[in-house]
């Protein structure tokens, strides 16, 4: 699988990551953990909580924990 980003959208993805390194957001549901986002609405966005693994050449997602801007607005 490949996922290709724009220049513009790299760059906001990294400046997103740092804030959120930066003020801990990462520590709340484990190390390691990826996140996705889903826009649903205009005013709500998901987000899944996740950790990947390789097994027998196979990559296996954990996920962790799902919620919405609504439920973790503190952390954003």
């Amino acid at each position: 699988m490949n996922v290709l980003f724009t220049p513009k959208v790299h760059k906001y993805a990294k400046r997103l990551i740092r804030i959120l390194y930066e003020e801990g957001y990462f520590d709340i549901f484990g190390k390691g953990m990826k996140y996705a986002s889903f826009k649903k609405s205009r005013y709500t966005t998901w987000y899944v909580f996740f950790k990947t693994y390789e097994e027998n050449g196979k990559t296996i997602y954990l996920v962790r924990y799902i919620a919405n801007n609504h439920t973790i607005a503190q952390y954003l």
